[in-house]
Order: C-alpha cells, then structure tokens, then sequence
C-alpha cells in the first residue's frame, strides 16, 4: 500500500492487499476501480468494512435501504411471498425517509419471521461472494478508502472474516474458469434440445426445470434470480448440461454490431445457418436470389458475407467479382460456402480473397461446420470489433 486510504494494484497484488484493507478496522468502504481487458471503462466496487474488521457489505454501489431489501428478495425465495409485498414497500418508504435504520429493518424482519438469522447472514454473505467475483477477476485498478459512520449500525455478527471471504472468493474464480469455456456468459439465453431431452434419463427436478426453460427465454442471469440461487451454481449445473448437449447456450445479440449475411439458394442451409450464428449473438441476413444480393449488400452493410459457390444465375465467384469492383463493399470479409471439397475451388477462393467453408453434408460434419463457422465470425467480425473499440 502506498498509504493507508489509497492504494493501485495489479492482479497478483490484489489479494493481499484486499486482506489489509479490510482489517483497516476503521466505518467505511474501501471503492475499488477495477480494469478489465473485457471492460474497456472501469467498473466500481465498493467492500464495507466495520470498527471490528469485518466485511460487511459488497456492492456496485455504497448500501442503502433499497439495496439491503433487494438483496434479500434476490436470495431468499420465501421473502418475496405475496403476504410479505405490505412489510417491503412500508420498509421501503421509511428507509427512503431515514425514519427507520437498516439495523431496525433487520431486526422487524427477524421479529416477523420474514427470514431467519442463517437466511439474513446466507444472503448478505451471498451478496459479497458476487462483488468479490468481479474484484478478484480484475486486472489492474486502484483503491480509496472513505470514512462513514452508517456501518456502525450494522451488527459485527453479520459481517465476515476477509480471510473467508477471500478464500471462497479464490475457489469460485477457479470454478469460473473451468467453466468458462462451456458459460462464456451469464447473459447467454439457454436453448433445449428437446429431442436428446426425451432420451435421456435426468432427476424430475431437472426435468421440470428444462421444461420450463424451453417455454421461455430467460439468459442464465435471469434463471439465477427467478431461482433466488446462485449465479455460479446456475452455470455448473448448465455446463453439465451443455457437456451432455441437453443445452446450447445462445449468446444474446451484439447490438452494436452490423448482421452476418448469407447468399444460399438452399432454405433448408439458410434456417441452419441461421440457427448457428444466432446461438453465437448475431443478427443473420439472407438472400436466396443472387442476382439481388449486390443490392441488398450495399442496403444491409453487412459485417462478413457468405456466399454460395453454386446457384441459378449469378455463380458464387461471378458474384465475389462483382462485390470486389465496388470500393463500397469491397472491403466485406467474404466466405465462400460450398459442398464440394475441391482443391481448385479452395485455390479460387484464396486468389480471390475470400475465405472458405465446407457444408455440411450429414449429421456428423454439422459440429467441424459450427466449429469452423465460429472461428471465422469471431476472426473476421468480433476482432474488427474489439479492434474498432480499442
């Protein structure tokens, strides 16, 4: 630490340094502003700490009546019954008028037999354990400390131990990435497939759960919270059902990012085309006519186009030709699509400075197809992306 309210930090370093700030024993919160190669604009934390050197709360922002009351909504099922909604907005209002403190909140809730004592504690320590997600998988960033009194109202026997924290902190993020490559994100909207569904033998519970999630499609964040679990337990759980193809995660459109195009005579191509590209967050753009697809180029300004090699009219590189003549788009990352694995057809796409891509033509190529399909958006469309916000 260069002093006692401020230090910056680089990925090794934090640890300790989360350990020393948090026996700074002082009413307060230390504002962490982390960086992330993910998240090119900092991100705040905040870790509350109490005169007794313990944790107390976590957060994107600093706690507040609102906060404190969504925190047990989101992590404790029973508290959301309908004959409890009377005693949340009353709580609401009288925190937001600072007539009543957390601590009195706390305490009305125990009295009520809203929640118990291990709920309280499970849920506020739930809250950390998230925040302390984020803290730990950050890069580089700095820290404040700033002084404040309201801390002291909440009782030290809710606050935790930054030795415990820390190392379920560590053991998560190790769970994280080992599910990381099957749970790219939490925002990803899981999509059953109902037919290996049907064949396989789960837990009733299980099942129930998938049939719901096929009749509605929530991301894996939205699943967690509906669930009150958490969201780490959600993602295990999905990466196992992934692993066994009972579930594909589909990523969530890329808002800012200009659609995938396909020129493809073959509608049955086109939906499974469609299917594969959506599930990676893209928006897919099709044209069965060849001799429009020109036109539609220029109206779509697409991000990467695939383009069929045979169809009625204008030929796949006949097109390509033309598509290059333009200095409008003929800079488009272009894909040449066709069912014949020919070496002149690969050397006739490289001469004309295209990329190309076998379709599949059973059951069994369709997963090297999606494999390949994946590596070239990412190549050609997410890094121009990340390379634009750079």
């Amino acid at each position: 630490m260069s002093n006692l309210n401020s230090f910056s930090f680089k990925k090794q370093e934090l640890v300790s340094q989360i350990l020393t700030a948090i026996q700074s024993s002082q009413n307060g919160y230390w504002q962490f502003n982390l960086g992330n190669s993910t998240h090119p604009h900092p991100q705040a934390a905040y870790l509350g700490i109490n005169d007794s050197g313990t944790l107390c709360y976590a957060g994107r922002h600093r706690l507040s009546g609102e906060s404190f009351l969504r925190t047990i909504k989101r992590f404790n099922l029973s508290a959301r019954q309908e004959k409890y909604k009377s005693y949340f907005s009353e709580w609401a209002a009288n925190l937001q008028q600072d007539s009543v403190s957390i601590c009195t909140v706390m305490t009305d809730m125990l009295l009520k037999r809203i929640i118990t004592p291990k709920e309280l504690r499970q849920a506020l320590k739930q809250k950390i354990l998230l925040q302390m997600d984020h803290l730990l998988a950050a890069e580089q960033g700095n820290a404040h400390f700033f002084p404040d009194a309201q801390l002291d109202s909440i009782d030290p026997l809710l606050g935790f131990s930054g030795h415990e924290i820390v190392s379920e902190g560590l053991v998560r993020q190790k769970k994280w990435e080992l599910i990381k490559p099957l749970i790219l994100s939490m925002d990803g909207i899981p999509i059953v497939n109902t037919k290996i569904l049907n064949q396989t033998d789960l837990p009733p519970l299980h099942r129930k759960w998938l049939d719901r999630i096929s009749r509605h499609e929530k991301s894996l964040e939205q699943i967690s919270v509906a669930m009150g679990k958490d969201p780490l337990e959600v993602a295990s759980l999905f990466a196992q059902w992934v692993q066994l193809e009972l579930v594909e995660i589909e990523r969530p459109m890329q808002s800012d990012c200009a659609p995938v195009m396909i020129i493809d005579d073959s509608q049955l191509l086109i939906k499974q085309f469609d299917h594969l590209v959506r599930a990676l967050g893209h928006q897919v753009i099709a044209c069965q006519e060849s001799e429009k697809a020109v036109d539609k180029i220029h109206k779509v300004n697409p991000s990467m186009v695939f383009i069929d090699i045979n169809m009625p009219g204008i030929t796949g590189f006949e097109l390509v030709k033309q598509i290059r003549q333009q200095s409008r788009i003929a800079s488009i990352p272009l894909v040449i699509l066709t069912g014949e694995q020919k070496l002149s057809n690969k050397w006739r796409a490289q001469w004309s400075g295209c990329e190309f891509l076998t379709k599949p033509l059973g059951i069994s190529e369709i997963k090297s197809f999606q494999s390949q399909l994946k590596d070239l958006i990412q190549q050609f469309v997410e890094g121009e992306q990340h390379l634009a916000a750079a």
